[in-house]
């Protein structure tokens, strides 16, 4: 490629004369063009006249610095300190001290919002008023909306990306089968836009015309979890992968971290900087009857194959072992001891409106079509948090576990339930208004957690590669959850196949359909480009999620 400055010319020395010694008139182009070595003798020349009235330089002209550089002579102005312009605060940012008169305007801001916030409760106002307040709230309002629209772009611009699908790839067709009613239609108006036809209601003879069948299997209806691809017809994609019960059951996790930690990892990647402390039910070993046996401590009970927060137990220890022992002989007693797994109950969360939250994000992972390897992407999700304020010392499990399916169960859910969960822009917002309590940045959320988020996810994924996959044409959504103490540590909590699609409420609304929609058109993308040996990128269908890891080169992202 040419050089693109070849034809410059080199900067002229009477360019930096004053513009009153020249003629109005004159362009730059009539000037007379002069050799290097005449510019530098004449920057030389003017150096040396300059240099007696160096004393005389009024503090404004000690920034100015001339200096030849090569072919060219670079006059550099460097403003003294106390001329120099910092930029202003934004008006949506900027902290004044408390008045009673900024009070009473800011009262009165709050009661013609009705109270509003981010969770939807009425007397936020008085928990969150402080020292300092935020002004000018149309700004903050916007920014919000901006900062929100950075982390989750809704809705899903569906019939734009198909549109653009078809046209990129016009051979690209086939069929769809349901073998689940959760989330149907979704993939139905997936399905209709992309026009792939319903497999039980077209002939064989349109069945042949067309080289794929999507296979969509949620939840824990149809055939069994690990049939292989033999029990489908040879261009089906399925949507359940035979090694998920690897990462996505409560032991399985456990188990492979603990076969792969290693002390060459990084610190941030050592197990127990990634799960709470944690121990296998069977076989206790000596130092889980040491830890059980602290009083005090409380901990958490959880069946390997449990969903929705059932059969979940919380057991404050008293130092006796045979008090927890006739516990799990009495809640447990239909599992085996080793399909159980009793992790440390982390009793100092970080807080929103003093309620516990925690962090749903999605798992997109697919199967290299040709290779025995796996991509993975990663969507912000949402914020799941509790209908009651968080008590430590609380016996209901509803105070302490965020699961949707246990928040049903509270009598104050249905008042209350647009506030039991958050999209990622909210929980930004509330964190950059607090950032300077926490002693934490601005974007926080964006910034810091989320990119932790992929790095943990990252690293397991890479854990799960190049173990054996039977049917590679195949996918799988899983559902994730992260906390944070009030340390600001991020912990695994658990990572869930099948998990719920639920839209009980306006930000779920919003969210979910575009979570199936988009992952399920990636999955097809990479499907074809991996089975063309094609490079994967770029992605029509990709809107929010992000590759975490690259099955191509395998290699995590982050």
């Amino acid at each position: 490629m040419a050089n693109a400055f070849s034809n410059s010319k080199p900067l002229q020395m009477n360019q930096f004369k004053d513009s009153t010694a020249a003629a109005p008139s004159q362009s730059r182009s009539q000037q007379d063009p002069s050799s290097v070595s005449d510019l530098c003798s004449r920057g030389q020349q003017e150096q040396q006249q300059q240099q007696p009235q160096q004393q005389d330089r009024s503090p404004e002209d000690e920034g100015a610095i001339k200096t030849i550089q090569g072919d060219c002579v670079r006059l550099t102005i460097v403003k003294p300190p106390s001329q120099q312009q910092h930029p202003a605060r934004p008006p949506c940012l900027l902290k004044i001290r408390k008045t009673q008169k900024f009070k009473q305007q800011a009262a009165a801001t709050a009661a013609s919002q009705g109270g509003g916030f981010a969770g939807g409760s009425k007397d936020r106002d008085a928990q969150t008023r402080d020292t300092q307040c935020t002004v000018h709230t149309g700004l903050a309002s916007k920014l919000e909306r901006i900062m929100e629209n950075q982390l989750v772009k809704y809705p899903y611009p569906l019939a734009n990306k198909c549109h653009i699908f078809l046209d990129t790839y016009p051979t690209l067709l086939g069929t769809y089968s349901l073998e689940s009613t959760l989330g149907a239609e979704m993939i139905e108006e997936l399905m209709s836009h992309l026009r792939w036809q319903d497999r039980t209601k077209v002939n064989q003879v349109a069945i042949t015309k067309r080289s794929h069948h999507l296979v969509w299997r949620y939840g824990y209806s149809g055939l069994s979890a690990n049939a292989s691809a033999a029990a489908y017809p040879e261009d089906s994609i399925l949507s359940r992968i035979n090694c998920r019960i690897r990462m996505s059951s409560k032991c399985g996790l456990y188990k492979l971290l603990w076969m792969n930690r290693s002390p060459h990892a990084p610190d941030e990647l050592q197990m127990n900087a990634l799960l709470p402390k944690s121990y296998l039910l069977h076989p206790m070993s000596d130092e889980f009857r040491r830890e059980i046996q602290r009083p005090g401590t409380t901990w958490i009970l959880k069946p390997s194959n449990s969903s929705q927060g059932s059969e979940l137990k919380l057991y404050r220890s008293s130092g006796d072992l045979k008090e927890f022992a006739t516990l799990v002989q009495e809640q447990f007693k239909n599992f085996n001891a080793g399909d159980i797994l009793v992790q440390k109950y982390i009793d100092d969360p970080l807080l929103v409106d003093k309620r516990k939250f925690d962090l749903r994000v999605f798992l997109l992972v697919v199967p290299h079509q040709e290779k025995n390897t796996l991509f993975a992407f990663y969507h912000p999700g949402y914020v799941r948090l509790t209908c009651r304020r968080y008590e430590k010392d609380s016996t209901t499990l509803t105070v302490h576990l965020t699961n949707q399916a246990l928040q049903k169960r509270d009598p104050r859910y249905q008042r209350v339930k647009e506030a039991t969960t958050w999209s990622p822009g909210e929980l930004n917002c509330y964190f950059n208004k607090r950032h300077r309590e926490l002693d934490i940045g601005l974007d926080w959320v964006h910034n810091r957690l989320h990119p932790r988020i992929k790095a943990i996810l990252g690293y397991i994924v890479s854990l799960m590669n190049g173990m054996e996959i039977r049917g590679r044409r195949c996918f799988e959504i899983f559902g994730c959850d992260f906390l944070i103490d009030s340390r600001m540590q991020v912990w695994l909590i658990d990572i869930n196949s099948s998990p719920s699609l639920s839209t009980h409420t306006e930000v779920l609304k919003r969210l979910m359909p575009g979570v199936i929609q988009e992952a399920v058109g990636l999955a097809l993308e990479v499907v074809y480009k991996s089975r063309k040996f094609k490079f994967i990128y770029p992605l029509v269908f990709q809107n929010n999620y992000s590759l975490i890891f690259d099955g191509q080169t395998s290699t995590s992202l982050y």
